[in-house]
């Protein structure tokens, strides 16, 4: 009942899921939580990107070059 993170790529995927720098949708929770406890509405600050997501492929691996 509990997902499986075995490889490198399935932990940085799960990193980047719960991660609101890199989730919108969890950034929107995020800012939607602190306009509750703060009593102004913050949601406009990622309002426009909350559909974006970063996902393991999008990143760019740089290759280290051993002289």
């Amino acid at each position: 009942d509990r997902p499986r993170i075995e490889t490198d790529v399935q932990a940085c995927e799960t990193i980047l899921m719960l991660s609101p720098e890199c989730n919108g949708e969890v950034a929107e929770r995020a800012w939607e939580i602190l306009g509750k406890k703060t009593g102004r509405d913050h949601r406009h600050l990622v309002s426009a990107r909350a559909s974006e997501k970063i996902r393991f492929p999008d990143l760019v691996v740089w290759e280290v070059i051993s002289i």
